[in-house]
């Protein structure tokens, strides 16, 4: 007579399977991972809705441009860049017409690189914008409309990341308008720091001056975005105004005009 073992409550009773049950050729064989599709979060839609007509709803945040279309600041870097190129050309050919003599037949020089678009007349005639901005000349609000009104669209939400990264391509061309040709990554991020600090201070004077006005304080600035742009350093309207005409709009006419005269100079030696 077999004599069952002593078992307990609560014991978990450890079942050996046997050998001829496993198949060990399936057990070490690889099997794909089961994941379902990543489903991304859109923020500034609740909807979905075809990329072309968000995009004509989404607002404007490109600075003012001319009548072609052009960023002005993108435009005098494209002339920075040609400007480099003709002196470089212009060099060598001056060199190469020195060394030889006037009877030897020299090779031809090659044809000079394309000259970026033009973006404006002989006199610098300014476009206005199609978005309306702190730049273009001031015009009568309409108080009926959806946007004071407080019905319009909700504005673009942009995470970290992308705040990130346009801050980080606003900074480098930056560097490019100032001459820079190359600038080190971790100069760009020191930078990009800077430039996220000043707005995160920026915004938080915006919204003390939003509520001091709203409480009828008086101010002896005209509106909050002047207080706020003079307790930054930054001048004012005027000054902003002042900087964009006499550092990006009259300096792409002097290197437009300075381009012109490579090319000229350069198609004489040729």
């Amino acid at each position: 007579m077999e004599t069952n073992a002593e078992s307990y409550w609560g014991e978990v009773v450890e079942e050996t399977p046997s050998t001829s049950d496993i198949n060990f050729d399936e057990l070490f064989k690889p099997e794909a991972a089961e994941c379902d599709e990543l489903k991304l979060h859109q923020v500034s839609s609740k909807e979905n809705v075809s990329k072309e007509s968000s995009n004509q709803n989404l607002a404007s945040i490109q600075p003012p441009l001319d009548s072609h279309g052009q960023n002005l600041l993108l435009h005098s870097i494209e002339l920075k860049h040609h400007i480099r190129k003709m002196m470089l050309m212009k060099m060598a050919a001056q060199h190469q017409q020195a060394g030889g003599s006037k009877n030897e037949n020299l090779p031809q020089l090659p044809a000079a690189p394309p000259p970026p678009k033009k973006y404006c007349g002989k006199n610098g005639i300014y476009i206005r914008p199609h978005q309306r901005g702190f730049l273009s000349n001031p015009t009568e609000v309409d108080t009926t409309s959806a946007f004071i009104t407080g019905h319009g669209s909700s504005p673009v939400e942009l995470d970290s990341n992308a705040l990130r990264c346009l801050t980080y391509k606003a900074i480098a061309a930056i560097c490019c308008h100032c001459g820079y040709e190359s600038a080190h990554d971790l100069t760009l991020d020191v930078l990009s720091d800077v430039l996220a600090d000043f707005l995160k201070r920026f915004t938080k004077l915006l919204r003390i001056a939003a509520d001091a006005e709203a409480s009828q304080r008086e101010s002896r600035f005209p509106n909050v975005l002047e207080y706020v742009l003079q307790e930054t350093g930054a001048g004012g309207l005027n000054t902003i105004w002042q900087y964009w005409s006499n550092n990006v709009l009259d300096n792409a006419l002097k290197l437009q005009q300075e381009d012109h005269r490579l090319m000229a100079d350069y198609e004489k030696l040729a």
